[in-house]
């Protein structure tokens, strides 16, 4: 298994362990930050976001940030089944080109506050992202983290017990020799993942279940976490595709069945506990009606990310960060 977890945007990274975050937690520690002084104003773009009554206009940070909101959305217990996305045009086997090679500022990022439910629109020079993301790689902060004992014990066990990590699939048809292998997943009603138990063993306590809570209990989405309070996950699991309706949920590290949480939960809603707050964050063209007829396909924007209330991650560790782009 991989402990790299790709994400579209290095913009995520500067959500992760700098002054923004610190600013969105009051009561967290203040991380060391990469870059000191904040010579980006990211502490400006926090305080925009957090802002209850914020310019309607946009907001030009300076020569790297500019913030602008788009309005309110709102918040919903709908789990919004994910639709049957159209084929991409193209090539179904595009080259991917090196990530280093394809700038980061083309795409916009939405971000929605669920305390205040303001969406805003922000940009960053790709300037900006590179020297954040390259900072970060060269300090380390984009490998796996958390508390100290992550994956010392458990990968010994993986490696003297490899039944643990290769068992086989407990659900699902039998592979057919014809045609190259499938990886394990779940698509058209057939379940072919493996089962994996306990889930407090690294690295899989960093998954987290995503269900709608005591309305609808079952799980939704997973999602995986990058840090203590972050986590990378599909913008469907956030906010239906072309809509303002994002989703209350209730994130759950390790689940381990329906009344297990070894590490607690974190639920997201729109009335927070006072002096906190909760971002999710997805492509700007994932939010935009327009997208799916405009020549591409919808689904590649499919991917986001979420700032949660509680830092659950302190107790799990995460996974590591890296960049990844899709051809188009």
């Amino acid at each position: 298994m991989s402990l790299k977890a790709p994400i579209l945007f290095v913009a995520l990274l500067l959500l992760m362990l700098t002054t923004g975050v610190a600013a969105a937690d009051p009561g967290a520690p203040i991380p060391d930050r990469c870059l000191a002084g904040d010579p980006f104003e990211l502490a400006k773009l926090a305080q925009a976001i957090e802002d209850d009554t914020p310019p309607t206009g946009p907001l030009t940070i300076n020569r790297h940030i500019i913030v602008e909101r788009v309005g309110k959305g709102s918040m919903t217990d709908s789990p919004g089944e994910m639709a049957i996305g159209r084929a991409a045009p193209g090539s179904p086997n595009p080259t991917k080109p090196p990530a280093d090679s394809v700038p980061l500022d083309n795409v916009p990022l939405r971000i929605f506050n669920t305390r205040t439910q303001f969406d805003f629109r922000v940009t960053f020079s790709d300037e900006m992202l590179k020297t954040i993301n390259e900072c970060h790689e060269r300090s380390g902060r984009t490998a796996p983290g958390g508390p100290a004992t992550v994956g010392a014990f458990e990968g010994q066990m993986l490696s003297y017990f490899p039944f643990v990590a290769l068992q086989a699939p407990t659900a699902g048809p039998t592979p057919s020799a014809a045609g190259p292998a499938q990886p394990a997943g779940w698509s058209n009603g057939i379940d072919t993942r493996t089962l994996r138990t306990p889930t407090t063993l690294w690295p899989w306590r960093t998954i987290t279940n995503s269900s709608s809570g005591d309305t609808d209990p079952e799980p939704n989405c997973t999602m995986t976490l990058i840090g203590p309070r972050h986590l990378v996950t599909a913008a469907h699991c956030l906010v239906n595709f072309g809509t303002s309706n994002w989703k209350t949920r209730l994130l759950t590290p390790g689940r381990d069945g329906m009344n297990v949480s070894p590490y607690g939960s974190s639920w997201m809603d729109a009335t927070p506990p006072p002096g906190t707050s909760a971002w999710y964050i997805v492509p700007d063209p994932w939010l935009d009606p327009n997208t799916d007829s405009s020549g591409t396909n919808e689904f590649q924007w499919d991917i986001g990310a979420v700032l949660m209330l509680d830092r659950l991650g302190d107790q799990t560790g995460w996974m590591a960060t890296g960049r990844s782009r899709r051809a188009i």
